[in-house]
């Protein structure tokens, strides 16, 4: 199965509080996709990325727009 895992925003400080708990109410399936995958050996789990928009816009884009303003040409040129 491929595909990226959705990302679930949350603020820095809630993410631990939050990882082990939406665990357990995340649903098997969303509109047909799987939510949970095992690979191999590794058992069924969810695949959804729990992660900061910070954290985020560093590993999609390679810089933080929240750490501080973008230039229109930075932002022009940013990968889709």
């Amino acid at each position: 199965m491929g595909g990226r895992a959705p990302p679930f925003f949350v603020a820095e400080e809630d993410r631990a509080a939050v990882v082990h708990p939406i665990a357990h109410v995340l649903p098997d399936t969303y509109r047909g996709w799987p939510l949970r995958i095992g690979r191999d050996a590794l058992p069924l789990e969810h695949r959804v990325e729990i992660t900061t928009l910070s954290v985020w816009c560093v590993s999609q884009l390679g810089v933080d727009p929240l750490a501080r303003p973008l230039t229109p040409t930075e932002w022009l040129v940013l990968p889709q």
